[in-house]
């Protein structure tokens, strides 16, 4: 089964634009961008447009290479003057920031009640990674409980909070990072894959068993093009399979917009 992410997410936004339209007023999120890559600006974009059709407020505060220049500092006085406006439900910190930042302090900076991407620790939230690849699983039917669950990359937007969430449902859960002791032997034997490692391409059918469920939960630029840490490839061995772009990023964003509106609610 090749998930259709845009398909699921669509559901997920019809869903929402009625939500939306029985609130006193519509929801409003500030989001903080600083020197945009290609994959940030496609989620950028995303958002924008998913704001537009169920009728939410998104304000986008870009900070490039070629405009306006912002420190740490600046960036955790901007969030807090956001979070005294009190029509602004949700602060979105779009990561990756340069690596002049210290992410830990910028996003400690949120309120915890308006962490919709839940990546601070005390967030109110749910990860809407996390969010997006239990609904996958939901939606393939795929019991998580007992089964090997192995997962690529221990970063903040995927391999922690799905990791995390995994293990309640009654995964048994492993962090995978490259050069890792059994890391084949862990890997091969896996009932469930997420991966969230950045590295495009890099899990190849050999590295697989055969009726693997593979949620490829990352994005890279390959050759100016936006694509995962899966092969395609792999699709032919596995039960379920989400591709990139089209499957869990689609998803992410809806879930991200559930959360927003969740503040209303």
């Amino acid at each position: 089964m090749i998930i259709d992410g845009k398909k699921l997410a669509s559901e997920i936004k019809e869903q929402l634009k009625q939500k939306v339209a029985g609130l006193a007023r519509p929801p409003r999120m500030a989001i903080f961008s600083v020197e945009p890559n290609a994959v940030t600006e496609r989620y950028l974009s995303l958002k924008q447009k998913f704001s537009k059709d169920i009728g939410v407020e998104c304000e986008v505060y870009k900070f490039d290479a070629i405009g306006p220049s912002i420190t740490n500092e600046n960036l955790i006085e901007r969030i807090s003057e956001e979070d005294e406006n009190v029509k602004t439900d949700a602060i979105i910190v779009q990561l990756p920031l340069p690596h002049r930042f210290n992410v830990d302090s910028i996003l400690s900076a949120i309120a915890p009640e308006k962490d919709i991407d839940a990546l601070s620790s005390n967030s109110k939230f749910v990860s809407p990674v996390a969010l997006a690849v239990l609904h996958v699983l939901d939606y393939g039917q795929v019991d998580v409980s007992g089964k090997r669950v192995a997962i690529l990359g221990g970063g903040r937007l995927v391999g922690i909070p799905v990791a995390r969430e995994l293990s309640f449902r009654g995964g048994i859960v492993t962090i995978l990072k490259k050069g890792a002791q059994n890391f084949s032997e862990i890997l091969g034997s896996a009932d469930i894959i997420v991966t969230g490692a950045g590295d495009a391409h890099f899990l190849k059918p050999e590295m697989i068993k055969e009726g693997v469920v593979l949620i490829d939960g990352s994005t890279s630029e390959l050759g100016g093009k936006i694509v995962g840490d899966v092969d395609p490839t792999c699709a032919s061995k596995a039960s379920l399979f989400t591709p990139v772009p089209g499957g869990i990023g689609p998803m992410a964003v809806s879930m991200l917009f559930s959360n927003l509106v969740r503040v209303q609610l």
